[in-house]
């Protein structure tokens, strides 16, 4: 899993647009359920989340999966991770910190510019 490890906002609550998790799977055999998540730090439950099988033929096979996610709301600033688990294990684990920005007076109103 690689990711950018901020984000910046000029308000709460914010919307994520999309977000991409690329995973490279290998060393596996038979059907191997995965899950990629996104999960603010110390909450029980997730904020989104996305399961599925992979089958492989053996061990040397490798597979490059990708998971999006779309029109993400976020309602709070601080830690968030992207964490992908095989078997219900928590093999890769990102952290992306989202900051709040002070907008500029004269700012206010541009609908040229992203909040993200």
């Amino acid at each position: 899993i690689d990711v950018f490890d901020s984000i910046s906002v000029s308000e709460i609550p914010f919307e994520i647009h999309r977000l991409t998790a690329f995973v490279t799977l290998g060393d596996a055999r038979g059907a191997v359920p995965f899950e990629v998540r996104l999960c603010k730090d110390g909450a029980l439950v997730p904020v989104v989340e996305f399961n599925d099988i992979e089958e492989f033929s053996g061990p040397l096979e490798v597979r490059s999966i990708w998971v999006e996610f779309q029109d993400l709301e976020l309602f709070e600033t601080g830690k968030y991770f992207v964490q992908f688990l095989a078997n219900g294990i928590i093999l890769s684990e990102r952290r992306i910190t989202v900051n709040l920005t002070e907008t500029d007076e004269s700012e206010e109103g541009n609908e040229t510019g992203s909040s993200l």
